[in-house]
């Protein structure tokens, strides 16, 4: 590089430190006479009592002004509490984090797991820190129609495992896995392989919905920076959610633009986040070491602990455009030589390659009228269970406020079931019944949120 023109592009480049290898290397690369530009990146620039290599930058824009450019998801921070139900001699003892954190005399997760591996933990009951978000996503996929997400932090492995375990039970029609490393982690296969079905890779430079494979990950530090995800809707920090460049790289899961999405960010009460970035405050956080004072607008709800939107008057259904975009050339020629020889032309004959060409289209166009028509049913099937348990959810809530009892939920589940069955018959795979379905939770639903629970339901 001593010879030449060269730019320099660094990307992420909070972690370059004055007194670090790479941020010396760079800086002495700059100074060099070919060095004609230099390009440092990041999307968390603001990291008080860390050295930079590079200063502050010369160009920002703040995620207020990338969510009007439609660059990012707007965001709200709610906030919840968490506590961890355990058996000890029968008894059933619940615990704060702060608790399990004073047992352990520290953060750490290797500290954390010592006290977590001791105890044995109670499935029963979940707390709104974790029920809250996932029942919010589940409602959202409703009116978006998008394959929504939750990512949520543990604080160690045996922790990530319990919640996991925990949602799986609270949420049986999700799909639920956790990853992390060390002594009681997973194997790096293992985590790799569980990354990929919740973050899937790009086909054509996109993420397409159909690839994701997984609703909710659960993660002890691992799903943080890099992890290059779209449809996260819902992040919640189980573990410290103080303000730090770790905690905020996590948030940023939840900030790839999706049309109609916002991001909430979900932390206990008397957490840094909390106290400070409650609301749509949370934007504020990536940008500077402390927030502005400043309130959010009247129709921007700081917090909604218990309160879910009703369900939208239609489920939102993506028809998905697989007309054929791009031509397998070996497919076309192979019609091609098929009708030389049926027709006895010459392959060069343009009207033979008009042919194959056409037909070929044909043939991609009835395939996707049926991905369609197979699409629609599947995705009406999916919005009729959301419904389902975004109704079963709030009937819960309202019979039993407070941290939900799994027998009491499935109970409500079953219930509603059985009468709907009653009045409308059962489920079939078709648009007409299942929209029937919809519309019957739907109506259900409705009057929950603006009269009363039914007495049948009491």
């Amino acid at each position: 590089m001593e010879t030449g023109n060269w730019m320099i592009c660094v990307d992420e480049y909070h972690h370059y430190g004055l007194e670090k290898t790479w941020g010396r290397a760079v800086l002495d690369l700059q100074r060099l006479p070919s060095c004609k530009f230099l390009l440092a990146m990041s999307a968390t620039p603001n990291r008080p009592g860390d050295d930079s290599a590079f200063g502050s930058p010369d160009v920002s824009i703040s995620y207020r002004r990338a969510v009007l450019e439609e660059s990012v998801k707007p965001m709200q921070c709610h906030a919840y509490t968490y506590r961890i139900d355990a058996i000890e001699n029968g008894d059933v003892i619940s615990y704060t984090m702060q608790d399990l954190l004073d047992q352990s005399e520290s953060e750490r997760p290797d500290a954390l797991e010592k006290v977590f591996s001791q105890m044995r933990w109670s499935p029963k009951y979940i707390s709104p820190l974790v029920d809250t978000p996932i029942a919010r996503m589940i409602r959202d996929r409703c009116s978006t129609g998008q394959p929504l997400q939750t990512l949520i932090g543990a604080t160690c492995c045996s922790h990530a495992s319990m919640v996991c375990d925990q949602v799986k039970t609270m949420f049986p029609e999700l799909r639920v896995d956790w990853v992390g490393t060390g002594m009681n982690g997973r194997s790096d296969g293992e985590n790799k392989a569980t990354l990929l079905k919740f973050c899937p890779d790009k086909v054509d430079g996109r993420r397409r919905p159909q690839d994701v494979r997984l609703d909710v990950l659960v993660h002890v530090g691992m799903a943080g920076e890099g992890l290059d995800t779209i449809y996260v809707s819902e992040v919640v920090h189980l573990n410290p959610a103080n303000k730090n460049n770790s905690n905020d790289q996590e948030n940023g899961r939840g900030a790839r633009f999706l049309p109609g999405v916002m991001c909430t960010i979900n932390v206990e009460t008397g957490s840094d986040y909390a106290e400070k970035y409650l609301g749509r405050l949370i934007e504020m956080s990536f940008d500077s070491e402390s927030p502005i004072e400043e309130q959010p607008a009247e129709d921007e709800p700081i917090d909604q602990i218990d309160e879910i939107p009703q369900l939208p008057e239609e489920p939102n259904i993506q028809i998905l455009d697989v007309e054929c975009i791009n031509i397998n050339t070996g497919e076309v020629q192979r019609m091609a030589q098929a009708f030389s020889e049926a027709s006895g032309r010459s392959l060069d004959d343009p009207e033979v390659e008009a042919k194959a060409l056409a037909f070929y289209r044909q043939m991609r166009r009835q395939d996707a009228e049926q991905f369609n028509e197979r699409s629609t049913v599947e995705q009406w099937s999916k919005q009729v269970e959301n419904a389902l348990s975004t109704v079963a959810r709030r009937v819960a809530r309202r019979l039993s406020p407070g941290r939900p009892d799994k027998a009491f939920y499935g109970d409500i589940r079953k219930r509603i079931n059985t009468k709907k069955k009653r009045a409308i018959g059962a489920i079939e795979k078709d648009v007409a019944t299942l929209r029937r379905h919809w519309y019957w939770l739907r109506d259900l639903d409705h009057e929950v949120c603006q009269q009363e629970v039914p007495a049948w339901l009491t």
